[in-house]
């Protein structure tokens, strides 16, 4: 309850749980954790996949794309803008989806490209055209000095959706990072998301973790 509070003063609206994969919040060890936290004022706001692993050889290879990828060096791009709007219509990802019921579309869409300008590099961020030249969607991934790199994340415009871009995003970006060096692959998708959870399992991301997202209620 102090915890809960302390968030609440701090205008912290997410926590999460990390359990080995395949577990769900219906198992009795993640309700011995689960249910106190909700009676203290959270609530589930989504089941997640977590990857975290050495690429395999060969990861991506297998899966090719026509699309023409190019990258962003303008956070200005109108190009920008237009794309992930389109990406947040319809979205299956769980959080985009609250900030949405919560926001209103147009204050969530600034809300999330925001945040993912300040977190990262806008040169991270990659738009996608098919062979019209239409913006087909977009994906964006970096590699640290370390090695340990991320997969950020992968949207298809609405209209373009149901014809496997999403798994040609994911193929691309892998290849990509594997080119930069990366040493350990690490990327989160919903449960819920599952043409997102089909595109890791083609192209050959593992499961390592489960993670339980919890939202804090008013």
């Amino acid at each position: 309850v102090r915890a809960t509070s302390a968030a609440r003063s701090l205008g912290i609206r997410e926590a999460g749980i990390f359990a080995p994969p395949g577990f769900t919040i219906a198992d009795l060890a993640l309700q011995r954790l689960v249910v106190p936290l909700c009676e203290a004022g959270w609530k589930l706001l989504v089941e997640r996949r977590h990857y975290e692993f050495e690429p395999l050889p060969g990861l991506g290879q297998g899966i090719e794309t026509h699309l023409r990828m190019e990258q962003l060096h303008d956070p200005t791009d109108p190009r920008l803008v237009a794309v992930h709007r389109s990406v947040m219509r319809g979205t299956l990802d769980a959080a985009s989806t609250a900030d949405i019921e919560h926001l209103g579309f147009e204050a969530a869409c600034h809300k999330h490209l925001t945040s993912m300008l300040d977190a990262d590099p806008v040169d991270s961020i990659w738009l996608a055209f098919d062979k019209a030249g239409e913006p087909v969607g977009m994906v964006s991934g970096l590699t640290l000095r370390s090695g340990r790199a991320y997969v950020l994340f992968v949207g298809v415009s609405a209209d373009f959706r149901g014809r496997s871009y999403g798994r040609e995003l994911l193929a691309w970006m892998t290849r990509y990072l594997i080119s930069q060096n990366a040493t350990i692959l690490i990327a989160d998708t919903d449960n819920s998301n599952l043409p997102m959870v089909r595109a890791f399992s083609s192209v050959g991301w593992i499961q390592t973790e489960t993670r339980i997202d919890l939202i804090i209620t008013p």
